[in-house]
């Protein structure tokens, strides 16, 4: 091979060797910017939204701060979420003490209780208050046994903030010319468990007094037994006197009165961030308007609301005043969080009693302890 051909083709294998040179990794960025990336945010932690108590029971709501991972559940009893991030539920326990036969009505005890943690009270029957021997009784007269009874009824009347308060019925015939019956009304401190008396919020006004105010000397139904602190709709605090029978020919019979709340002197309550209007529910904000609304209650910032729904284009929810309120028909509730997609069911009730918002309580964690134990 002559000279210039082999300089030629040493030229081209050299090039070749150098085309296929393995190559090198790019270097990496000053700083390490490649380990310094960040991570994705892990999601913020649950917390809890609301404590929904109705009639026949309680709802819980949690979820994460943007409305996501939403979870409801019923729970048996009347919560209420205490200062410390406890929980305090009443619970009503009613037992047959067995029917005679014929048509006299069966015999029932029933007993209101008060529990948070290990503590236990029992708020009705009071302590000093003995029931009636049924069997001994029967044993005793054997000839009017089939006619004795003794029935005790209680249901939730309405709350307001830590005041609960219950209607607690009493009737029965064990001998003697008449039946017997009382009602009452029992407020309850949710934070204590104690019996509360509501007439010192009124200062010196004599709420008897008012209570009766048109009420006739003669009328069967004029006997004071008892205050309450109750929510109408749209949560309105209302404060009402039950007045009772006087007389056995109307005995059974109750009448609620509202009363003209007391001067609290507290600061004055912000703008409703809801309202309704022809029974549509609708935010300030513009991110929430539903129809077909009987009543609701909103977080103050109105961020979480709870909407008790319509059996119809004019249907009102109950007004606590109205004692024909217990056998009211059933309702869907659902809770709206901003940030979620749609309202969601929780269940069905006759009417909203009260909703304690719970995203600012500062005890979440605690609250979310007691939610995980219930």
């Amino acid at each position: 091979m002559s000279g210039p051909r082999v300089a030629i083709l040493a030229l081209v294998l050299a090039t070749q060797g150098l085309a296929c040179k393995e190559r090198e990794p790019y270097p990496s960025a000053p700083g390490g910017a490649e380990q310094d990336a960040a991570a994705p945010e892990a999601p913020a932690e649950p917390m809890p939204l609301a404590a929904v108590v109705t009639p026949e029971g309680s709802f819980i709501a949690t979820a994460r701060p943007d409305g996501s991972d939403l979870d409801v559940r019923r729970v048996p009893g009347w919560l209420y979420v205490r200062r410390d991030g406890s929980i305090a539920r009443f619970e009503v326990d009613a037992r047959s003490q067995g029917k005679p036969a014929g048509d006299t009505p069966e015999s029932v005890f029933a007993t209101l209780s008060w529990r948070a943690g290990d503590d236990t009270r029992v708020l009705f029957p009071p302590g000093d208050q003995k029931r009636p021997d049924l069997k001994r009784l029967a044993a005793a007269d054997p000839d009017l046994a089939s006619l004795y009874y003794h029935r005790e009824a209680i249901r939730p009347f309405g709350a307001s903030g830590a005041s609960f308060s219950w209607i607690v019925r009493t009737e029965g015939f064990l001998g003697g010319a008449h039946p017997y019956s009382d009602a009452r009304v029992l407020a309850v401190d949710a934070e204590s468990g104690q019996p509360a008396d509501l007439r010192p919020l009124f200062g010196g006004r004599n709420v008897e007094a008012e209570a009766l105010q048109g009420v006739k000397p003669d009328e069967c139904v004029r006997r004071f037994a008892g205050l309450a602190e109750v929510e109408g709709r749209g949560g309105e605090p209302v404060f009402v006197a039950m007045l009772a029978h006087e007389f056995e020919v109307c005995r059974g019979r109750i009448r609620l009165v509202r009363l003209a709340p007391p001067d609290l002197r507290g600061p004055s309550p912000r703008p409703a961030p809801v309202r309704i209007e022809d029974g549509v529910l609708q935010s300030e904000s513009g991110d929430l308007r539903v129809p077909g609304i009987a009543d609701h209650r909103a977080s103050p910032d109105g961020r979480v609301v709870v909407m008790l729904l319509a059996l119809g284009p004019k249907d009102r929810a109950p007004s606590p005043l109205v004692e024909a309120a217990e056998r009211a028909k059933s309702r869907e509730v659902r809770l709206w969080v901003r940030g979620a997609a749609s309202p969601v069911v929780l269940g069905r009730a006759t009417r909203l009693l009260t909703v304690q918002f719970l995203m600012d309580h500062p005890a979440r964690s605690a609250i979310l302890d007691a939610f995980s134990r219930l």
